[in-house]
């Protein structure tokens, strides 16, 4: 998704290894972004293992719960997991969040690396303020590839 296009590309613009865990609909995309795909579903964690038995030295999640503590299994290092859907969770399991508080920080730097083009910023839909509930569906269903961008009527 948004996040997920955003995150592969800063992680490989610094020379580390990417496995992005998505849907199989998702692994042509997951490909052009630099990253490994595994597909989502049962076993996942099994797949990423076997792609780095010795564990990783990250885990930013997205999703929070189950898949939030299996990927806290597979760390190698002293490290915890980084998670937007359960930043609390993440602190459980020593690791952390993001946070809004952060955000502002986050976001200037952000638009600092797609300006100078180290960040290419995905954007798999763009729909008018009049259609914003129907841009609001298409994030929350899973389903966008990208930014979902909603603009001025009439532009």
């Amino acid at each position: 998704g948004g996040v997920g296009t955003s995150v592969i590309p800063l992680a490989v613009a610094r020379g580390l290894r990417v496995v992005g865990v998505a849907s199989a609909a998702k692994e042509g995309l997951v490909d052009s972004l630099g990253a490994e795909h595994v597909p989502s579903g049962d076993g996942w964690d099994e797949r990423v293992r076997a792609l780095a038995p010795g564990g990783v030295d990250a885990v930013f999640d997205l999703v929070g719960g189950e898949v939030l503590r299996a990927g806290a299994r597979l760390l190698s290092g002293r490290r915890g997991p980084v998670s937007i859907a359960a930043p609390g969770l993440a602190a459980e399991l020593g690791g952390g969040g993001v946070t809004r508080r952060r955000a502002t920080e986050v976001f200037g730097q952000v638009a600092e690396l797609a300006a100078a083009g180290v960040l290419d910023i995905h954007v798999s839909a763009v729909f008018p303020l009049s259609r914003a509930a129907e841009a609001v569906a298409l994030v929350e269903s899973g389903h966008a590839t990208g930014k979902v961008v909603v603009v001025p009527d009439g532009r």
